[in-house]
């Protein structure tokens, strides 16, 4: 590479639901377009390729420019490449898809590294400019270590060394029992009188920072579960833990020694890790939490479903807990049956002795679904919002479980129940025996919540006693059932939409 060459790394926003709602032929039509649009953009000495799903890699090459000021066309390219992919996509169809993107890159030999750090840090650049873009609007960043002088990493920098940083923690409910089982410790930069949020401060910090912030982390969670022990408050503590800074060699025996100073049971620690880009090598990342675990610590895997962290990850990596992403919340009232999804996930990761925790719970509307989905634990602000240590004693000394209802007490709870009376019908391969189930004992009836708080939705309430007469009746088929459910969740679903 010339001197002042760039390295791109470009992702495609949110292409997952393109895939999800239009199927993968389509998918692969728009990153095909994309491709030759970003490939139109470039000169003959520039190279572009396709790292794999949705996100592409670009090499420009730059001009004997004076390093200082490449970094102001690499800028003025984001922008052009911005433009050039939003154009809207027409599929055979005559939809139209709006594209966006989100982009990072390193300018080669201010960043003078190995060729694989290039790409690495071009990556890191990309996914701190997606954590940002909501709150920043700029969908692009340039990578730079602090030591360089950007003056919003070295401000987030300060912050850290100065002492700044502020532990809160956010209390993990198990539904079972309605009991508070755990907290979760949540870091906060305080700036004057702003405490800002991981996702303002983390992109900034190097590998070394976020040790050190792991650190102080992990000291105030220990000390903190150490005064809840003195008032016989036995809780668990989860502490997140960047993928990189798990790998390093001086991580765990910190850990160890912590726990030895404070005399916690190591069981009663979670360390929750935080997949990013830098977990690339998976054989030495299972190696590494095998040997945490072999201190008797527990491992959880964060944001399930989200970025990197895919669902195949179970399988690859030894967890005891993981956390599932609250995207899988947005929107369930306009896509109840994403319920579907989170109902699977919960069955495959019981199946496999790993707790699942249901992460951004913010209502009752939703607490009420997950439960009769069968979610087991949760964590959000419909439970406690994060606290500082001071207060979280009396939070919990004041905390009263509530009496948990087994019938739903909102239509989306109605449709929660509903999905698993379908997925027990569709998925037992004789009728017979089902229908004789349902008639003799059916643990999804709505029956109770139809004659109590649904009693008002006339037109859902009666399509359910219709399906209910059709499956007392021996003599109707599994097509006419399958009918009348289907007519029944139509109308929890206009009912849903219309406000019900």
């Amino acid at each position: 590479m010339q001197p002042n060459s760039s390295f791109f790394s470009s992702l495609l926003d949110d292409f997952k639901q393109i895939n999800d709602k239009w199927g993968h032929a389509v998918g692969d039509q728009v990153l095909r377009v994309i491709g030759k649009r970003i490939r139109a953009m470039l000169r003959e000495a520039d190279f572009l390729a396709r790292l794999g799903g949705d996100e592409f890699a670009l090499i420009l090459e730059g001009p004997a420019a004076a390093a200082a000021q490449w970094p102001d066309s690499v800028e003025a390219f984001c922008f052009r490449l911005r433009d050039a992919i939003s154009a809207p996509v027409v599929l055979p169809n005559g939809q139209e898809l709006n594209i966006s993107l989100s982009a990072g890159f390193t300018v080669y030999s201010l960043d003078d590294v190995a060729p694989d750090l290039l790409v690495r840090h071009a990556d890191m650049a990309l996914y701190a400019a997606k954590a940002a873009k909501g709150q920043s609007g700029r969908f692009w960043r340039l990578y730079r270590d602090p030591s360089l002088g950007n003056d919003e990493q070295c401000h987030s920098r300060r912050l850290l060394l100065n002492g700044a940083v502020e532990v809160h923690f956010q209390p993990v409910l198990n539904l079972d029992h309605e009991e508070i089982i755990a907290v979760e410790a949540l870091a906060r930069l305080r700036d004057g009188e702003n405490l800002l949020q991981p996702r303002k401060f983390l992109p900034d910090l190097t590998s070394e920072d976020r040790c050190g912030l792991f650190r102080q982390v992990l000291d105030a969670s220990l000390d903190q579960l150490v005064e809840l022990d003195k008032e016989g408050l036995a809780l668990n503590v989860s502490v997140n833990l960047d993928a990189q800074v798990l790998l390093l060699d001086s991580t765990l025996p910190y850990i160890k020694q912590k726990l030895a100073r404070t005399g916690i049971r190591p069981a009663r620690l979670v360390l929750e890790i935080l997949e990013t880009h830098d977990f690339l090598d998976l054989k030495r990342a299972a190696a590494q939490i095998k040997a945490a675990r072999a201190l008797g610590v527990r491992a959880a895997l964060d944001d399930l479903g989200a970025g990197y962290s895919s669902i195949l990850k179970i399988r690859e990596l030894p967890l005891d807990v993981v956390k599932l992403d609250r995207a899988f919340l947005a929107g369930l009232r306009e896509q109840p049956d994403d319920l579907i999804f989170i109902s699977i996930i919960q069955t495959l990761t019981s199946s496999m002795g790993i707790k699942l925790i249901v992460e951004g719970v913010e209502d009752e509307t939703v607490l009420d679904a997950l439960r009769m989905v069968g979610v087991r634990h949760v964590q959000g602000y419909v439970v406690a919002p994060p606290m500082a240590g001071g207060a979280l004693a009396g939070w919990l000394r004041n905390y009263r479980p509530r009496q948990a209802s087994k019938t739903p007490e909102t239509l989306l709870g109605a449709y929660a129940l509903y999905t698993n009376w379908i997925r027990s019908f569709e998925f037992m391969r004789s009728h017979e025996p089902m229908l004789s189930f349902l008639n003799r004992y059916n643990p999804y009836s709505l029956r109770d919540y139809f004659a109590g708080p649904g009693a008002q939705h006339r037109p859902a309430r009666e399509a359910y006693e219709a399906l209910e007469k059709l499956l007392r009746a021996k003599s109707a088929s599994r097509v006419t059932i399958q009918s009348a459910a289907a007519n029944f969740r139509a109308k929890l679903v206009s009912t849903m939409k219309d406000g019900g």
